[in-house]
């Protein structure tokens, strides 16, 4: 009998430290930091796997269609060995492997089922906190008067953001996960006080983001921003909420017609598809996998994607583009084929399908910076592949009222 109560307290403990780690490892994401990355990644999982342990959830194990989900994580992860077997270089089979980890561990995870102390609004509002803290910091740690002087002020203000974080890809994922956090916390605060706080929240990410010269991103943060701004509209006038839109859209149209810039902004478009750098990597990533519809493995894929991609001359001079593919579904389709395809498509879409009903919005909603990201980029490091499962996996996993402090009261 004590010794019950004894596990039961120590399952207790370990509950409350794994919703803490949840803080750090979220902070961890915006910053160059990876050894705040990686104790953060093994404290949570190590205090995780101990809280299931200690409260013998696995004695209440039931297989359910979201179970469907893990195992596409697990496989993915295990595809990576299986195909190095038959692969002929290993020169970057350790890197990939050790960055897909997340993959593993939240599969894992997903199997034991999250405890009742985990919250996703403790993730949102460190989201928030480390979006705001890692804008300030810029701003203080500018050098201004470089900045006013400088042709180009915006680009200073971007290798500074580098220099104290993170590449432009990553910081406008955690931005517009941060600005989703926002709209999230925002809906669950009463106090006005805590709302114009978020607002100033907002305001900030919003700012800082247009200084960036990442324009996937830009272009998210706008796509969210409607959204937000046609569901304000819609439970207030479903009509207005309609018709801003279209009356935005039609006034641009006419304007530019009006102007006769129409002609212009086609070229320019036309300029820019040619010269784009990511249509060259794509077309030499597809030419790889249509002669290799099962996959080359990690190591090989990689090196025969160098090899097709080194034929497009202005490659020559960007290392960024050589890297990878800049898009996650010829990435894996590279690696694995059609089955890393139909896995990575698994990951991204099964999560709309398992939800609760009260989330499904919310997590479709969630999931468009995640998918804009990665149709232009891939997962460049073991940060971005943790941050999107991880967020996907408090979505799905803790319930919709759940709130931290409540929970580790009962």
């Amino acid at each position: 009998m004590q010794n019950d109560i004894d596990r039961q307290v120590w399952a207790k403990m370990m509950g409350i430290i794994n919703a803490w780690c949840l803080i750090p490892l979220v902070m961890s994401f915006q910053t160059n930091i990876r050894l705040l990355f990686s104790l953060s990644m093994i404290a949570y999982g190590l205090t995780f796997l101990a809280e299931y342990v200690l409260s013998r959830r696995y004695t209440q194990f039931t297989f359910s269609k979201r179970h469907y989900w893990y195992i596409a994580m697990i496989a993915l992860w295990l595809l990576f060995p299986i195909y190095h077997i038959f692969e002929n270089t290993s020169e970057f089979y350790h890197h990939e492997m050790e960055k897909h980890l997340a993959f593993l561990l939240f599969g894992v995870m997903g199997f034991m089922g999250a405890h009742k102390r985990v919250s996703l609004r403790t993730a949102a509002i460190s989201c928030i906190a480390m979006a705001v803290i890692a804008n300030i910091l810029v701003l203080i740690a500018a050098p201004w008067t470089e900045i006013i002087d400088s042709e180009q002020p915006l680009m200073v203000l971007h290798e500074t953001r580098v220099r104290l974080f993170s590449e432009h890809m990553r910081y406008n994922l955690c931005e517009n996960m941060a600005l989703l956090a926002c709209f999230y916390i925002y809906d669950m605060e009463t106090r006005k006080s805590r709302k114009w706080i978020i607002c100033a929240a907002i305001a900030l990410i919003v700012i800082c983001m247009f200084t960036s010269p990442g324009r996937a991103g830009v272009v998210t943060m706008l796509i969210l921003l409607s959204i937000r701004l046609i569901a304000v509209l819609w439970h207030k006038s479903k009509i207005s909420a309609v018709a801003l839109p279209i009356l935005v859209i039609t006034c641009g149209a006419a304007l530019m017609i009006s102007t006769q810039k129409w002609q212009e902004f086609n070229r320019l478009t036309q300029r820019a598809i040619h010269e784009e750098p990511r249509i060259m990597v794509w077309k030499a990533a597809s030419s790889v996998i249509r002669q290799h519809p099962l996959g080359l493995g990690a190591s090989d894929g990689l090196t025969a994607y160098h090899e097709a991609a080194y034929q497009y001359e202005p490659l020559h001079y960007d290392n960024i583009y050589l890297s990878h593919t800049h898009n996650v579904w010829l990435q894996y389709s590279l690696y694995f084929g059609i089955p890393g395809f139909i896995l990575i498509s698994m990951i991204f879409f099964i999560p709309p399908a398992i939800v609760e009903k009260k989330r499904k919005r919310l997590i479709i909603i969630t999931l468009i910076p995640l998918f804009i990201e990665a149709l232009v980029d891939v997962f460049g490091n073991a940060m971005p592949p943790a941050m999107f499962l991880l967020t996907l996996w408090l979505i799905v996993e803790t319930k919709t009222e759940d709130k931290i402090t409540k929970q580790i009261n009962k």
